[in-house]
């Protein structure tokens, strides 16, 4: 599989703060769309498996990302660096 990809997906808008916050604050907070740029190399029916980095001689990931399916709002395939348009 190991598709470049882009992952648009909600997110929890809501970070944890240093202080106190008041609960009118807090209700206001929205979810967010959130990018994860990388290599897509596995998937099942719950998630999607998105690396940053790849070892393609030793099946290694580095940075990997498990996004829930149920957040995803578009996957977008890209295509590898350095490749040329074969004209298809």
């Amino acid at each position: 599989m190991d598709r470049r990809v882009e992952v648009i997906w909600l997110d929890s808008g809501l970070q944890y703060s240093q202080g106190w916050e008041c609960k009118d604050h807090i209700i206001k907070e929205k979810l967010s769309d959130v990018a994860t740029c990388g290599y897509l190399f596995y998937e099942d029916e719950e998630a999607v498996y998105v690396s940053l980095s790849r070892d393609t001689a030793n099946g290694n990931y580095y940075g990997t990302q498990v996004i829930a399916k149920q957040n995803i709002k578009k996957i977008k395939y890209l295509r590898e660096r350095g490749a040329g348009n074969s004209g298809t």
